[in-house]
């Protein structure tokens, strides 16, 4: 995982970035798995900035 910290204007901009490789009979299900760790990351990045938001 590689979490980037940047300034953007008056605040910051984070960029979340996860590989993951499934092996053996495990990659016929990594189409199936994409969407939904693409949703669980998007969720958690929006928690993230909800809770910075409200810190300030």
């Amino acid at each position: 995982d590689t979490i980037v910290v940047e300034p953007a204007g008056e605040g910051s901009r984070i960029t979340y970035t996860a590989e993951i490789k499934l092996k053996g009979l495990r990659r016929v299900a990594e189409p199936l798995l994409k969407p939904m760790l693409a949703k669980t990351a998007d969720e958690g990045m929006a928690g993230l900035k909800a809770t910075l938001d409200r810190e300030g």
